[in-house]
């Protein structure tokens, strides 16, 4: 996709776009890199993001939707993956990733109460990457904590399991359905609206994931690679 390098509308798909950019080279870097290597550049992607807003913004250029503006959010994810390899995601750890998550989640709040959430270069440069610290750290937490805990446990309902399969639909056509039930049947009452909305977005993202998702889903056994074959 090229819709986030030439911003021409309105347009939900950016962040596949920032997505497909980025598991364009992501594989790469895994196949031919070490996992100390692999860290390395992700802590390259991260400052690139960094600096890359920064010049954006003192050129007078949005940095929502550019996607090397926004790669940093998604190499932090990669660190998830790379500390499960090393051993770290482990059940002593939790209240490390749960601390994390706090340290990010105070500053983000601070720098939104202070300015009002005013459009300041300082929040543009700095909020994305505290915003994926939180939830870096909040999906740690939920990775390492003891299985007895509520919120992980209520986590796991079949009703939530199942919306997480096909949340990619969800995204996709969510505002296609939302648009359809306000065009066609205009319901007055605004729960009415909103129910017959998320059941529709919910129908056809199922559909879509059963009649077309699934199809390509089975591929994936052609794409396993062996990680433990990386040298340290």
């Amino acid at each position: 996709m090229t819709f986030n390098w030439h911003l021409s509308g309105p347009n939900h798909y950016w962040s596949l776009a920032v997505e497909e950019h980025f598991y364009m080279i992501w594989p790469l870097l895994v196949y031919y890199l070490s996992k100390k290597g692999i860290k390395i550049a992700v802590f390259g992607i991260i400052l690139m993001a960094l600096i890359t807003r920064i010049l954006l913004i003192n050129n007078g250029y949005g940095v929502f939707y550019f996607t090397l503006a926004r790669v940093d959010e998604l190499a932090l994810g990669a660190l998830l993956a790379i500390w499960e390899l090393n051993g770290r995601l482990k059940p002593e750890n939790s209240n490390k990733f749960l601390l994390l998550a706090v340290i990010a989640l105070v500053p983000t709040i601070l720098l939104w109460t202070v300015t009002g959430g005013k459009g300041l270069d300082i929040i543009q440069i700095t909020k994305f990457i505290l915003l994926a610290l939180c939830y870096l750290g909040l999906i740690g937490w939920l990775i390492t904590v003891n299985n007895t805990n509520i919120i992980k446990k209520s986590l796991k309902h079949r009703w939530l399991s199942y919306t997480g399969k096909i949340s990619y639909g969800l995204y996709v056509y969510h505002p296609l359905c939302f648009m359809l039930i306000k065009k066609h049947l205009q319901p007055d009452n605004i729960l009415l609206y909103f129910i017959l909305c998320f059941v529709s977005a919910f129908v056809l993202a199922s559909l879509s994931y059963y009649l077309f998702e699934s199809k390509f889903l089975h591929f994936k056994k052609y794409f396993e690679y062996n990680t433990s074959k990386q040298t340290a």
